[in-house]
């Protein structure tokens, strides 16, 4: 029997040294994989878990995860992924569904229940390392669940569905042979873990032996991120939905993506101006696929076809074992070419909601003596036996390709005091964008509170439910049957430019500002101070205006800080702060050969002015350009609050000024801090560094040990004072703050004060590990034991901390003279010796 985790253990037999999984800089080979899962598994089944259990995953995306599932199914568990977003009220609905549940988590979500066992992976990480590293042996069957998945529910409550390995199993084995995967290929993995796409991204990739490359989580609010990623990873395959396609096709980057080979589409309607878009912009097949979660996957697949002329794009042919019939009112079988609801049959099926009885009892249905899933959804069958998507039947709809009941949005919103009626509504303009609309009849003399009603929405359902729009109507048009007629509700545009609190924009930027979010948003007037949220603006929204901003003021802005800036009014004014900040930063040429060789980047005093001492070194260097980064702050709201904030600063302005694939860094004092930051971004963009020189650079943990031992020594120096002083005048009352249990607090809280605050953030700062060859070149003047054993410390810290080997030189001179003359000179020549080798 093949389970979903055989699929991946196979190719650890054949390919064990292969990489399997990237996340960041972080790389594991299959059969470290394999060995890592093994371990957790062997933990799982020592807290008792058996067969058939129900284990919650609540990690983000990251290498973890992947491990954590592995681990769960070889246990003979099923896995159940959980957002790290989702409010814990939603939470313990899911909860309430298990026996005894184990919930898997690390120090980045932290959930108490009574009901729940936690594994939490930062803490039991020691118990986990000591599990064997074979694979448990657990009885299993092939029916046995693999994931329960969560969609949208009806009646206000979520509803689980079960998938087994067989019915998984044998989608990924058809999809492998239909598609040619192979172990040359490279995939992306950036779906949500409870949206079943994810499960067909991991095993396009482990079951094939190809590589895996995991996408940052919240990738949706760095602009660019996953087309860089896509182009630096050279990534063949991934998956998305429509909408995603269409916010990232438009955008320069994409044209760059020339790695890609198959791109597969699900979740939403693809349509064919998209389509004809991506046939124009890449030379990749595009797949529509087609399928609920109920039907592990997708049940039908279509190979877009280039230069078609067809109007409307088919959802494809079935998947093999599975069967697809559209079914008229009556309840008969249709075999022509007329519109019906789809009926799917098969190995791919679902046996169930679980442990929901009603709603299985209406979409799980017998006809025709065989079982099927009915899906509400409305197609039929083409002449040449595909079949076409042709609506819904009922208000579930689809938001990037998660299921959205909308029901369930108007059940919560009903149990709201001020609301007498609601009716949620999907409207969808022109560029395709969806956007929920929440229409609502308040009580009398109650008063729309759109933040309200979105914060206690959130406490219930996840963001991607939350409407964009809020709109207070004083009744509801009915058709002629009854119903409410959602033709006839208001457009939101209108209630938002009725709005009593509308502001006009009162600059050229805010002008232009307004003009960017009118053409993203599709509406003709917006307020400078309404919320982005409250206009319908989402993650793909963000991404889009981001892309105009740095297009029509041709500046670099942070994503981040038009994720902060909520309205108009606070994007022009954070725009104008960054532009005024960035002013007063330097990155300067200081030296040239006009020689072809690798940029180094030498990072000195990151306050001040105070450049000469650094200067005296890079006028010495050797290669094709020296750059000093100085970075002068008057503006304190802008005060870089970490070392990643500097190394960030420093990275935009590096490739922008001097963009270049392969880079030199170094850094003196906490300079170093920064460049050794600044290798992790700049490998994050595709770049290469080939080289790092830490100049007398200590690591934080050095850093905190010194303070402690300081104030520590100052502790007993003022206990010693204090006792000789009570013993010659024991008469003298003493102030309470001077007895020993408050003297620790004291002097500790002066050691920390009258530190500069760079040295915070220096001790605040955790190094991540990197791969790069690095030269440490300390000063070595200082003779003491105590000098002695912090460079021993440092230099010992510093090994573990990197891959490479570390090439150690000493200047004889302290801290604060290395750098100039005539130590300056002995550095440069180190530095020098070194870029022979890197250059």
């Amino acid at each position: 029997m093949v389970y979903l985790h055989s699929l991946f253990e196979r190719n650890v037999l054949l390919n064990p040294n292969s990489i399997a999984l990237k996340f960041e800089n972080i790389e594991i080979s299959y059969q470290e994989l394999n060995s890592k899962s093994n371990q957790l598994a062997n933990y799982l089944v020592a807290k008792h878990i058996e067969p058939g259990d129900k284990v919650l995953i609540c990690l983000n995306r990251s290498i973890e995860m992947i491990i954590a599932i592995l681990a769960v199914l070889k246990a003979g568990g099923t896995y159940v992924p959980i957002d790290t977003k989702t409010p814990a009220n939603r939470l313990n609905l899911f909860i309430e569904d298990f026996d005894n549940p184990i919930l898997i988590n690390n120090a980045e979500f932290t959930f108490e229940s009574n009901k729940v066992r936690n594994i939490n992976l930062a803490i039991d990480s020691p118990y986990i390392l000591e599990m064997p590293l074979c694979s448990p042996v657990i009885n299993m069957d092939e029916e046995f669940g693999a994931v329960i998945l969560y969609t949208s529910g009806s009646t206000g409550q979520p509803k689980g569905v079960l998938l087994t390995h067989k019915s998984l199993v044998n989608r990924l084995l058809w999809d492998a042979d239909q598609y040619e995967h192979s172990s040359s290929d490279i995939v992306l993995q950036h779906a949500s873990y409870n949206f079943d796409f994810s499960i067909f991204e991991i095993f396009m990739a482990l079951a094939n032996c190809g590589k895996l490359i995991l996408a940052r989580s919240e990738f949706h609010y760095e602009s660019t991120y996953l087309l860089e990623l896509i182009q630096n990873e050279k990534i063949t395959k991934m998956g998305s939905v429509p909408s995603l396609l269409q916010a990232y096709i438009n955008l320069p980057a994409f044209e760059n993506c020339s790695s890609l080979k198959q791109v597969f589409l699900g979740g939403e309607s693809l349509k064919v101006d998209l389509q004809n878009n991506f046939f124009l912009k890449s030379n990749a097949d595009l797949i529509n696929i087609y399928g609920p979660t109920e039907t592990s996957i997708s049940v039908l697949n279509w190979k877009c076809i280039r230069d078609s002329q067809d109007k409307i794009i088919p959802i494809g042919f079935p998947v093999a074992g599975m069967e697809i019939y559209i079914v008229d009112d009556a309840g008969q079988v249709i075999d022509d070419d007329r519109i019906g609801e789809i009926y799917i049959s098969g190995i791919g099926v679902a046996s169930e909601y679980y442990k929901r009885p009603d709603l299985t009892q209406n979409h799980f249905v017998s006809l025709n003596n065989k079982k099927m899933f009915r899906t509400f959804d409305l197609g039929k069958k083409l002449p040449n036996g595909a079949f076409q998507f042709c609506g819904r039947l009922d208000n579930q709809i689809k938001i990037r390709g998660l299921r959205v009941e909308l029901e369930e949005i108007e059940y919560h919103i009903s149990h709201l005091d001020s609301v007498r009626e609601n009716v949620v509504h999907l409207i969808e303009n022109e560029n395709f964008q969806k956007k929920i609309v929440a229409y609502i009849i308040l009580h009398k003399n109650k008063k729309l509170d759109s933040d309200f009603i979105r914060r206690e929405l959130e406490t219930h359902l996840p963001d991607y439910m939350i409407p964009s729009y809020f709109v207070a109507v004083d009744k509801f048009e009915l058709s002629p049957n009854g119903k409410i007629d959602k033709n006839k509700l208001p457009l939101p545009e209108s209630y938002i430019i009725n709005n009593s609190n509308f502001l006009t924009p009162n600059s050229e930027l805010q002008e232009i500002l307004v003009k960017i979010w009118s053409k993203v948003l599709k509406m003709n007037k917006i307020s400078i101070s309404e919320t982005l949220e409250n206009l319908g603006g989402d993650s793909i929204t963000i991404l889009e205006i981001h892309y105009h901003i740095e297009e029509q003021l041709g500046c670099k802005f942070p994503i981040a800080e038009l994720s902060k800036s909520t309205t108009i009014l606070d994007l022009s004014k954070s725009i104008e702060r960054i532009n005024k900040a960035e002013s007063e930063m330097q990155l300067i040429q200081v030296h040239s050969t006009g020689n072809e060789k690798v940029p180094l980047l030498f990072v000195g005093p990151v306050y001040g002015n105070s450049n000469s001492a650094s200067l005296n070194l890079v006028h010495k260097f050797n290669n094709d350009y020296a750059f000093l980064s100085t970075l002068e702050i008057s503006d304190t709201n802008y005060t870089p609050q970490s070392i990643e904030d500097f190394a960030k600063i420093y990275v935009d302005e590096l490739v922008l000024v001097y963009p270049s694939d392969v880079y030199i860094l170094g850094g003196y004092s906490m300079g170093g801090l920064v460049a050794l930051e600044m290798v992790t971004l700049l490998k994050q963009k595709g770049k290469i560094v080939k080289g790092l020189y830490l100049v007398d650079t200590y690591h934080p943990i050095v850093i905190r040990v010194l303070k402690k031992v300081e104030a520590t020594l100052k502790l007993v120096k003022g206990i010693i004072n204090f006792k000789g002083n009570k013993i010659k005048d024991h008469n003298k009352k003493h102030d309470l703050t001077l007895h020993p249990s408050n003297l620790q607090k004291v002097l500790v809280k002066k050691v920390l004060t009258d530190s500069e605050k760079l040295h915070e953030l220096a001790v605040n700062y955790t190094p991540k590990k990197y791969k790069v060859m690095t030269v440490s070149i300390s000063a070595n003047k200082e003779t003491g034991v105590f000098s002695k054993l912090w460079r021993m410390l440092n230099a010992y810290v510093w090994s573990k901390l990197s891959y490479n080997r570390i090439i150690k030189f000493y200047v004889e001179t302290d801290h604060v003279n290395l750098l100039r003359k005539p130590f300056a000179d002995k550095v440069a020549e180190k530095i020098n010796e070194g870029l022979k080798h890197t250059s």
